[in-house]
């Protein structure tokens, strides 16, 4: 296993996530934020993803500051585009039909790809394209019998008092 498949070195990008879940609607209540996120001055934010691939080619650089500042830019640009789907041509793109189905099968996908994805295998189901076409049944099947019924489940607990 790689270094940037082991847990511990991509849990900055999972908590990243997790931080602009919990703080979405903190940060939307500051006015500078709001200003910034809706504005033309956003297009500085893809240059930060540009910058930030450049400075992989120095190890030390790319974890210490070219990763965080990814991981800020992703972060950044996901609440631009849900907050402003139809603004420009990136949020439009990622609306489109099909990509939106991607992202509800996103979480499926994840749980799901494992199997398909094995570098060293030597079934027809570990080739390509057979081994997309065979993650993404699985995950419509597991997003259906699975994860759909629980996303329909009532979200309020009953109280115990």
């Amino acid at each position: 296993m790689g270094i940037t498949e082991e847990f511990h070195t991509i849990a900055d990008c999972i908590a990243t996530g997790c931080l602009l879940a919990g703080l979405a609607s903190w940060f939307w209540s500051h006015e500078r934020y709001r200003r910034f996120i809706s504005s033309g001055q956003f297009c500085l934010v893809p240059c930060l993803l540009v910058l930030a691939l450049a400075l992989a080619i120095h190890p030390r650089v790319k974890w210490l500051i070219g990763i965080p500042l990814f991981n800020l830019a992703v972060a950044l640009s996901i609440d631009r585009w849900t907050r402003f789907p139809n603004v420009d041509v990136v949020g439009k793109c990622l609306n489109w039909r099909p990509l939106a189905f991607i992202g509800v099968l996103s979480y499926s996908l994840y749980l799901w790809q494992q199997p398909f994805f094995v570098h060293s295998g030597h079934h027809f189901w570990y080739v390509f394209p057979f081994n997309v076409i065979g993650a993404f049944l699985v995950a419509l099947a597991s997003y259906h019998a699975i994860e759909k019924p629980f996303l329909a489940l009532p979200t309020s607990l009953p109280t115990l008092v």
